[in-house]
């Protein structure tokens, strides 16, 4: 599968809401509450069982460990990462995290620069790089182009160690939209792509 034909994959699944109730009514209809992880805990989950769906040995907190003497002062574990079962070369890599609003910026760019980290140690294997976010409601959206921008620069570590932008990758970005209920439990209402770095 090229990255193209997975790109479209990732989207039509996303795109199926009955596939998410199915695995997780925890999330959709059950509802959560706004506590400790269990937003992050869900999607994390819900990444890695839609890898194995798409046919590869999809692993969640996975260490970036291959290829480790590559900045090796950075201890970088992604969200999921989606394994080929022929090569065993790491070919989707996805972080998941919340975005409140502009406050959290910067934790968002911290997961791109995990990603590009993740994808060198990967001898740039990956072809999908993937940052998830949650919010509740819609919200403003992130500025993403800084999050492009910064993909396909790179950026340099407090050490001083250039990463590179990413050359062979593709950056997609998702929001999955909760919403609180009267019973101040939190439901994941959709998933919506929001670009792709191309």
């Amino acid at each position: 599968m090229d990255s193209q034909q997975l790109q479209g994959s990732i989207r039509s699944q996303l795109q199926n809401r009955q596939l998410i109730q199915e695995w997780l009514p925890i999330w959709t209809d059950w509802g959560i509450e706004d506590t400790e992880t269990w937003v992050h805990s869900l999607g994390v989950t819900f990444w890695t069982l839609l890898g194995h769906k798409l046919g590869f040995v999809a692993i969640s907190e996975a260490p970036a460990i291959r290829n480790k003497a590559l900045y090796s002062e950075d201890q970088i574990r992604s969200d999921s990462v989606w394994y080929e079962p022929e090569t065993h070369n790491p070919t989707v890599i996805i972080e998941f995290e919340r975005y409140s609003g502009a406050g959290d910026q910067t934790k968002l760019a911290g997961k791109v620069k995990n990603l590009l980290i993740a994808q060198q140690r990967a001898d740039q294997t990956p072809k999908v790089l993937i940052l998830a976010y949650w919010t509740k409601g819609v919200k403003t959206l992130p500025p993403h182009h800084n999050l492009l921008n910064l993909f396909a620069t790179g950026f340099e570590t407090l050490r001083q160690i250039r990463i590179p932008g990413s050359s062979t990758g593709k950056l997609m970005f998702f929001q999955f939209v909760l919403h609180e209920h009267r019973d101040h439990k939190l439901r994941l209402e959709q998933v919506l792509e929001r670009g792709v770095h191309e």
